[in-house]
C-alpha cells in the first residue's frame, strides 16, 4: 500500500509512469533528481503521508525501499 502510494506520487513529481518506479530505483541515479528536486519530492511524500522526515535522516533515502521502510517505519 505504501509503495504503491509512493510510487504515484514520484511519478507525478518526476514525471515518470508510476509502473517504472521499482524499490530499487534510486533517486539520484535513476531518477537524476539534484537536491532541490528531491527535497521537492521530500516535501511532497510529507504532505501525503501527514509526517515529517528530519533532514539529518533524508541522507539515508537514498532507493525507493529506503522511504518507504522510513515511512513504514514511523506509522505511515
Amino acid at each position: 500500500m505504501i509503495e504503491d502510494k509512493l510510487r504515484d506520487i514520484i511519478g507525478r513529481c518526476v514525471g515518470v509512469p508510476p509502473d517504472s518506479i521499482h524499490g530499487e530505483t534510486t533517486f539520484g541515479e535513476d531518477l537524476e533528481l539534484d537536491s532541490l528536486d528531491f527535497i521537492d519530492l521530500i516535501l511532497e511524500v510529507e504532505e501525503e503521508f501527514h509526517t515529517k522526515i528530519p533532514e539529518a535522516e533524508m541522507i539515508d533515502l537514498r532507493t525507493v525501499n529506503d522511504l518507504c521502510g522510513w515511512l513504514a517505519s514511523h506509522g505511515c
